[in-house]
């Protein structure tokens, strides 16, 4: 079988798909291990243990990146690649803000579709989307732009 054009390109966009998928398996171990902090903060009396909220974390965090943040990630791409050529601290600040904002519309829109009501504690889902959003980012800055390890910085 001849490899042509078509093949690359498929190729290329599963590579693609399957480097994010481990940005999202990363991005979930580490928020996993945030959570339970933070929900100690919220509910010090909590009766839980740290390795079943780490378990349920982890679950819960990867199905969200993989359902939501993945197809959000792709479509910043495709929204930043239409813009013209900018400056790398540009593009840097424009994708944190575009995987902070995406983050956030996130955190609101899971809980009102699993429950179909708003929920009460908004500013802390919101937060959590953010913080979920940005790690995201920068954990696939690190597997994505290996130029920045020979730059030493963002900026350029």
């Amino acid at each position: 079988m001849k490899f042509n054009l078509y093949h690359v390109y498929i190729l290329r966009n599963l590579i693609k798909v399957c480097k994010k998928i481990g940005v999202a398996l990363i991005a979930s171990i580490i928020l996993s291990f945030i959570l339970p902090f933070v929900s100690y903060i919220q509910a010090p009396e909590s009766n839980e243990s740290f390795q079943g909220l780490v378990i349920i974390g982890l679950f819960n965090t990867l199905l969200a990146y993989l359902i939501f943040g993945i197809p959000s990630a792709f479509l910043i791409n495709i929204i930043v690649q239409k813009l013209p050529v900018i400056s790398k601290s540009k593009r840097y600040f424009l994708n944190l803000f575009l995987y902070g904002s995406f983050g956030f519309l996130i955190a609101f829109i899971i809980p009102v579709i699993l429950s179909g009501e708003v929920i009460l504690n908004f500013e802390f889902f919101s937060l959590i989307g953010v913080i979920a959003a940005l790690i995201y980012y920068h954990i696939s800055l690190i597997f994505e732009n290996s130029d920045l390890h020979e730059t030493g910085a963002l900026i350029e």
